[in-house]
């Protein structure tokens, strides 16, 4: 991030930090009974806001990683792969690329 983006995300958290205690529950609850919308309106929030961190936080990591999971995958061995919902939905999120190169999942 360049360090507008930086410190829009920093004065975010400074001036809506009570606010964001309901969010942040309202995200937690959504991701314990596997409400995709739920987490995708919180993930919506922050793209709004700041969307050019969106991008480098979420998309452009996500795209960077694409080739180390299928790596993993393929390796044979059993793999975890660990990370933010925020990182799982939307058309530049994991599910979704993996899905592009043939990976089939299952919301558990």
């Amino acid at each position: 991030m360049d360090d507008i983006e930086s410190e829009l995300l920093l004065l975010d958290a400074i001036v809506h930090r009570d606010k964001e205690k309901g969010w942040e529950e309202q995200l937690r609850t959504a991701w314990k009974h596997g409400d995709i919308a739920g987490v995708r309106e919180y993930i919506a929030r922050f793209g709004n806001l700041n969307p050019g961190a969106h991008v480098k936080l979420l998309d452009y990591r996500n795209i960077k990683w694409i080739p180390r999971i299928k790596e993993e995958f393929n390796s044979g061995k059993p793999t975890s792969i660990v990370v933010g919902s925020g990182h799982m939905l939307g058309p530049n999120g994991l599910i979704a690329l993996l899905h592009k190169s043939g990976y089939e999942f299952e919301q558990l």
